[in-house]
């Protein structure tokens, strides 16, 4: 559950930010090529760093402290 959240989020952020960049350049199909190009570039990277951190790190022990705070509260 963690790990597909932080995906979720670093996706949203990543077309969040070629979407910005889309929007700079004078000629939209500047823009088009560029926001296309950060946004491919960020969400395989994000993706890749996910894919790492889900190998390093416990996510499955981490949603189940998660759990067991919750339902302490």
């Amino acid at each position: 559950m963690t790990e597909s959240i932080l995906l979720a989020f670093l996706t949203i952020v990543s077309l969040a930010l070629a979407s910005w960049l889309a929007r700079r350049p004078a000629k939209a199909s500047v823009g088009i090529i560029l926001g296309t190009l950060l946004g491919l570039a960020l969400i395989v990277s994000t993706s890749a760093l996910v894919g790492f951190l889900g190998k390093v790190l416990p996510f499955g022990q981490i949603d189940f402290w998660l759990s067991g705070l919750v339902a302490k509260f």
